[in-house]
């Protein structure tokens, strides 16, 4: 498109550098906004200094579908940032499995449901203990449901990725 517009412009010298001007303007700018709009939706980055041990937590998350790439982005985006680890399950159903320091989990959770969902709730939660605890080595994706279930830690998580929407937390 910078060819065709600049190209027609070759009789029109005063013309030509504010056209120039104008397109990398453009240009800058939804890059900024681009990365403006992805930074407002990542939580901050927290740091907790504390003596008091910190308790892992995993919580189950059911999405009636996940399809939207924005929302996929959040997912996995979130959870890189508050450095969580889990599983997720895109498609119909959705399913997010999060493991992590009991605060960051919560935050996670909040962060997720603010986005606009058909529905999306907490099916349940379980604590593991203090920190290193780890069920999940880093945030993967998962291609079946069967597949989630295959992989979770205990019989307790399993009886929570299948309960019904209106038995969550």
């Amino acid at each position: 498109m910078e060819d065709e517009v600049l190209g027609g412009m070759e009789g029109c010298p005063v013309l030509l550098p504010l056209v120039q001007y104008l397109m990398e303007y453009m240009e800058t700018n939804s890059r900024v906004a681009e990365e403006h709009n992805t930074a407002k939706r990542l939580p901050p980055q927290r740091s907790y200094a504390s003596d008091s041990p910190v308790t892992t937590e995993i919580s189950v998350l059911a999405m009636h579908h996940i399809y939207s790439d924005e929302k996929k982005q959040c997912i996995t985006g979130f959870a890189a940032q508050l450095g969580l680890q889990g599983l997720y399950l895109y498609g119909k159903p959705g399913r997010v499995i999060i493991e992590g320091p009991s605060r960051d989990v919560r935050e996670y959770e909040h962060e997720i449901r603010r986005l606009k969902w058909s529905k999306c709730v907490v099916l349940g939660r379980v604590s593991e203990g203090t920190i290193p605890t780890c069920s999940f080595d880093g945030f993967h994706k998962v291609l079946t449901l069967d597949e989630l279930l295959s992989r979770m830690p205990t019989e307790e998580l399993r009886k929570i990725l299948m309960r019904p929407f209106s038995q969550c937390v």
